[in-house]
């Protein structure tokens, strides 16, 4: 018959020590120690690997733009070089246009009302028949659009000036045909608070202009570098 170990006289039980760990939970006390460390060294691995959401790119700079003297349908002279601080949609028009003109700035008048929440956009339509488009001519076509006018600019000036700039800057072609057609670019430009081109986007395309809108908040939200 097994009996109940016994003490022997003169030995005392040794008590169970205040705050110490039972011997099952002293065998796993190193693991729950390591957990938290092992978990940043994941998370550290995570972002140093680029497993953490990924950071979009920035835009590539494509080039300066021109600085030039315009005028703008309101009589008044300016630089393109004053559009520095702002970041600015840019498009070559006329409003003799029976082409793609009427398109393109139908589509900057909405995109006018999605971005209205961005201070430092403007809008920016520049002529490539300043013979015809007066700024009295640039007036008119721009109510057309409910162009604001403190964001929505309308200019002309010298064909020469103008032409040199739009193949320099905006690296698209104007033409005059000897039977006074006129040819352009159709392309928005897309430039940054420092007047560098940052993106090109074919107005024929949806998915191009949501996505210029798109480039053009991010390049308000861009920090200087």
């Amino acid at each position: 018959m097994m009996t109940a170990p016994t003490v022997e006289e003169g030995e005392k039980p040794k008590p169970e020590s205040a705050g110490e760990p039972a011997p099952g939970i002293r065998r796993w006390l190193p693991v729950v120690v390591l957990l938290p460390a092992v978990g940043l060294f994941v998370l550290a691995m995570k972002v140093n690997l680029g497993f953490s959401k990924p950071v979009e790119p920035a835009l590539p700079v494509l080039g300066q733009v021109n600085d030039v003297e315009l005028t703008e349908r309101s009589g008044q002279k300016m630089r393109l070089k004053d559009l520095e601080g702002n970041v600015w949609i840019g498009a070559l028009v006329f409003t003799q246009c029976g082409g793609p003109c009427p398109v393109m700035c139908a589509q900057l008048a909405a995109m006018q009302k999605d971005l209205l929440g961005y201070d430092k956009m403007r809008f920016v339509c520049i002529s490539v028949d300043p013979e015809h488009d007066t700024p009295e001519a640039l007036a008119a076509y721009a109510r057309n659009y409910n162009a604001d006018p403190e964001r929505w600019l309308f200019l002309t000036g010298d064909r020469k000036e103008i032409t040199q700039m739009a193949r320099q800057s905006f690296l698209q072609a104007v033409d005059v045909m000897d039977d006074g057609t006129v040819l352009h670019g159709t392309r928005y430009v897309l430039i940054d608070r420092f007047g560098r081109l940052r993106g090109y986007y074919s107005y024929d395309d949806p998915e191009k202009v949501k996505q210029m809108a798109i480039d053009a908040v991010k390049l308000v939200r861009e920090r200087p570098r």
